[in-house]
């Protein structure tokens, strides 16, 4: 009798057909059974039938011999089609791995699972110490519910070893593919892979059935693999086995389609380690490529919204300082978007900008590379131009108002960063471009760490820990000084010349030589439970502040309340805010959130006796 090597057996013997507590159907009829969810295929996917959102759901693969499991990836929900898809079908959010082992009493490991509907597409990795597992069931106990359909899909799941080694029948098909016969498959395959490439090309608006057969080989491998890894290697291990196809991969890369996008993060979701990274760095790279192509709209709601047409903003996460001049303008730090924006007092509405004049796509931010973005503006070192605009001053004149923007600058070399002010003179144009005399550069939350002030014919700056008085039109240094307390997260300049600076929930009075007056703003005035806060002065010089909780509070003095009124039913993170004629503007979340105090006021004290309001009206 012959004996048959091990890794030659057939998948038959080493596990049995998956099997589920029920399997759902979609609405094209196509059903979605257990071995959906391990063939190997992310383009497939198990779906449960029961009724509900799928809570007790299961899904069940045996082993034929004891396998020592170290840990477990599921690819959650449907990843057949489009992003939004994901969020239209279930995806499970707590479940329970159980495990039968020889021996022994079952392993039980619980675990949640991050929604794909909300951060796109992932694989999530579930540690495990299984020993001789005969046995795996996951066990949904609880599901993020579908926007339109029920059912909660599993895309597919993975058992990876103690080893750290793959499945012997993966590294059998994987030699195959090494050898002459596997490279001359290989090479046919490449030629189909070609000419597809050259249709797609050929034609003036491409091809569609074309672009569609290079992303399916490029998301769960070429076909030739495919059939030899469904054959030869055991429902769980399939998708370690199958590799993204590097031909149609890179013909995706050089079509720069945004149609390709989902293809490639799929790709990058079935490699690990750099070709991983590198892939899903692609990915957000054709996407900012797509949307800058689809033009600038003209349609953006007034007082912003994310994006980088002219009237939106893009923070990335960074406060967006703002000032309001003289004529009905708020000019705007759009920070991410490398400009400066001016928007209408009255409409919210788009009206000049400074930077580049066309968008552009970049990777730029703090001179470390991020995903590529859209943005409104190319960064740029020219006087005419702006790196990462942090703060916004302006200062009256009888010709006009003075702009002067706090900015991000670079050393030739490109190895540090420094900081820069830009004058831009009442009829728009840029007059003078101010080098810092600083030698620390800034922290990558920029937008917190710089503030610009006037006083008098003054410009404070405030760079870090770091500060110097600057002498205006003739740029002189007067004083330089550092900041005991570390980096402020917000800066006010008060009339007699004092600053008054933010750390953490405290205002600290500083003189402009650096001497520390001590704390004149902390809890014992606003109260707990905000975290991040910013001020302003308005035209007549009384201080108001926005609290991160949506909270807008008129001061009396630094240390008495006005009165305090909630702009906003939910929170608004790094807030910066702007006053004039009591009405209140305050940057969030890539929009301005706006209103007029008094009338706010008004409404909410005649509110508060009847529905058991907090409004605090202070002192008056």
């Amino acid at each position: 009798m012959t004996l048959v090597p091990m890794t030659l057996i057939s998948a038959v013997a080493w596990s049995a057909t998956p099997t589920a507590s029920s399997v759902g159907t979609s609405m094209d009829g196509a059903k979605h059974p257990a071995s959906h969810a391990f063939d190997g295929l992310l383009s497939t996917a198990w779906a449960e039938g029961d009724m509900g959102d799928g809570e007790g759901a299961w899904l069940e693969v045996r082993f034929d011999r004891p396998v020592d499991v170290a840990s477990v990836s599921i690819w959650p929900g449907w990843l057949g089609g489009l992003n939004r898809e994901l969020r239209e079908k279930g995806r499970p959010r707590d479940v329970t791995l159980t495990f039968a082992v020889s021996g022994g009493e079952p392993v039980v490991v619980q675990d949640v699972v991050v929604d794909p509907g909300e951060s796109g597409p992932l694989r999530h990795d579930i540690a495990v110490q299984a020993t001789k597992a005969r046995s795996m069931r996951i066990t949904i106990d609880g599901a993020y519910s579908g926007g339109i359909f029920s059912d909660t899909y599993i895309a597919e799941v993975a058992v990876n070893l103690v080893t750290g080694d793959d499945h012997p029948s993966v590294g059998a098909v994987h030699d195959w593919a090494k050898s002459d016969s596997g490279k001359r498959v290989e090479a046919s395959h490449r030629d189909k892979v070609i000419a597809l490439f050259d249709k797609i090309t050929g034609e003036q608006f491409g091809d569609r059935d074309s672009m569609r057969t290079l992303s399916d080989w490029a998301s769960d491998g070429a076909p030739y693999m495919r059939q030899r890894v469904a054959s030869r290697v055991p429902a769980g291990f399939r998708l370690n086995a199958l590799r993204p196809d590097k031909s149609a991969l890179e013909a995706l890369l050089k079509l720069k389609d945004a149609n390709a996008i989902p293809a490639i993060e799929r790709a990058s979701l079935r490699t690990t380690g750099s070709v991983s990274r590198d892939l899903a760095a692609r990915a957000k790279m054709f996407d900012a490529y797509a949307e800058l192509l689809g033009g600038i709209r003209r349609n953006v709601a007034p007082w912003g919204e994310e994006g980088f047409s002219p009237g939106a903003f893009r923070s990335l996460g960074e406060p967006l300082n703002l000032t309001i001049d003289s004529y009905g303008g708020i000019y705007v730090a759009d920070v991410a978007n490398h400009r400066l924006q001016r928007i209408s007092l009255d409409t919210g509405v788009f009206e000049d900008s400074w930077g580049a004049p066309e968008p552009a796509l970049t990777d730029f931010w703090f001179y470390k590379t991020r995903p590529h973005y859209a943005a409104g503006s190319q960064p740029s070192t020219g006087p005419s131009g702006f790196i990462l605009p942090v703060d916004v001053a302006l200062k009256t004149s009888r010709e006009g108002d003075h702009v002067f923007v706090l900015d991000v600058g670079a050393k030739p070399d490109n190895t540090s960063d420094w900081g820069r002010i830009t004058h831009i003179t009442p009829d728009g144009a840029v007059a003078h471009v101010q080098e810092l005399p600083f030698s620390a550069s800034i922290g990558p939350s920029a937008g917190g760490e710089g503030h610009l002030m006037f006083h008098k014919n003054k410009l404070v700056v405030v760079w870090g820990n770091e500060g110097a008085v600057l002498s205006f039109p003739d740029w002189s240094v007067l004083q330089r000084f550092t900041l005991e307390d570390g980096v402020p997260s917000g800066a006010v300049m008060f009339k007699n010349g004092k600053m008054g600076l933010l750390y953490g929930q405290s205002m600290i009075l500083y003189s402009t030589d650096g001497f520390r007056h001590g704390t004149i703003i902390d809890t014992d005035v606003l109260g707990l439970g905000y975290e991040d806060w910013a001020v302003t002065l308005d035209e007549r010089g009384k201080m108001w502040a926005a609290l991160d909780t949506g909270e807008i509070v008129k001061f009396k003095k630094p240390s008495k309340v006005a009165f305090r009124f909630t702009l906003s039913d939910y929170s608004l993170p790094t807030p910066r805010i702007a006053v004039v004629d009591d009405h209140v503007f305050v940057t969030s979340r890539d929009k301005i959130e706006r209103g007029d105090a008094l009338e706010i006021l008004f409404k909410q004290s005649e509110d508060a006796p009847a529905t058991g309001g907090t409004l605090d009206l202070g002192e008056q």
